[in-house]
């Protein structure tokens, strides 16, 4: 499904060039749940965000479903748009609209009728436990709660792949089992899911884990 051959990213920090990712290769298979563990500044979140098509690579190349991924702006937001959903750490939730307005944002993008927003956003509340919430605004909810609807809207497209970049940070020990468990069943259900984690024990219930340490894979491990 994903192939990276050689990847390196690089940024300008001071006029100094940086190596945020260095000679990346692997291959990734549609329906793997992954994590991605290493320390603070390794390079996980430069590797989602390779993954993910919200950065161009410098160096190397990106196949996603045996085609190469062109690296101009365009055809990344259409690969985006296309295929991935995207979970953070701090919910990224708009503070001044409803849960309702929140999860649907995808879908207003999408340019879907008021019809189809309905249905999707009620069938993801209902499976995420948060239905009775969608009236409401973020500031009235959990922790745990953000965190389903920021779930809620990335499934809203639909995705093939789910990055999910320290999903449980901020979450008191329950609901970081709450959240696991939903990307189980998510992964159970054919997405593929990878999660960018500094908790070890979270990591080990994925089925991989890839370790980064000063922008290189030092390990690759199935579970």
């Amino acid at each position: 499904m994903i192939k990276f051959e050689n990847v390196c990213k690089e940024y300008k920090a001071n006029k100094t060039i940086v190596n945020g990712l260095l000679d990346i290769n692997l291959e990734i298979q549609q329906g793997e749940f992954l994590a991605i563990t290493g320390r603070s500044g390794a390079g996980k979140s430069t590797f989602l965000n390779l993954i993910g098509g919200l950065d161009q690579i410098t160096r190397g190349k990106y196949y996603f479903q045996d085609k190469l991924l062109k690296q101009d702006s365009k055809s990344l937001a259409r690969f985006r748009y296309e295929n991935i959903g995207i979970i953070v750490q701090n919910y990224a939730l708009i503070n001044y609209k409803k849960v309702f307005d929140n999860i649907a944002l995808p879908l207003v993008y999408k340019r879907k009728n008021i019809k189809e927003i309905n249905e999707i956003v009620h069938r993801w509340a209902e499976y995420l436990e948060i239905k009775d919430k969608l009236n409401c605004f973020p500031n009235q909810l959990s922790g745990g709660e953000c965190q389903r609807v920021a779930i809620a809207r990335a499934l809203c497209k639909n995705p093939s792949i789910l990055l999910a970049d320290e999903p449980t940070g901020a979450l008191d020990y329950e609901n970081k089992k709450i959240v696991l468990n939903i990307l189980k069943e998510l992964n159970q259900d054919g997405i593929t899911i990878l999660l960018s984690t500094h908790d070890y024990d979270m990591a080990k219930k994925t089925n991989r884990i890839i370790t980064i340490e000063t922008g290189q894979i030092i390990n690759d491990s199935k579970i």
